[in-house]
C-alpha cells in the first residue's frame, strides 16, 4: 500500500514537471505590459464605438456615383 503510494506521488510529479505549466505565465512585467496594451487598445474601440453611436462623426465624401 505505502509503495503504490509512494510511486503514484512520483508518478504525479513527474507528469506535472513535464507538462510545462511553469513556464507559461512570464514574468510579471510582461504580464503588466500584456494588460496595459489591452487595455489601451480597448479604450480607443469605446472611443470609437460612442463616436458612431452619438454619430459625431463627419460623414465621408467617397461616393461610387458621380455628384453633378
Amino acid at each position: 500500500m505505502k509503495r503504490n503510494l509512494i510511486a503514484g506521488v512520483l508518478m504525479a510529479a513527474a507528469v506535472g514537471g513535464l507538462s510545462g505549466c511553469a513556464g507559461l505565465g512570464g514574468t510579471y512585467a510582461e504580464r503588466e505590459h500584456r494588460w496595459k496594451v489591452a487595455f489601451e487598445q480597448d479604450m480607443r474601440a469605446l472611443a470609437d464605438d460612442i463616436d458612431m453611436i452619438c454619430m459625431t462623426e463627419r460623414p465621408t465624401r467617397l461616393t461610387t456615383t458621380h455628384q453633378r
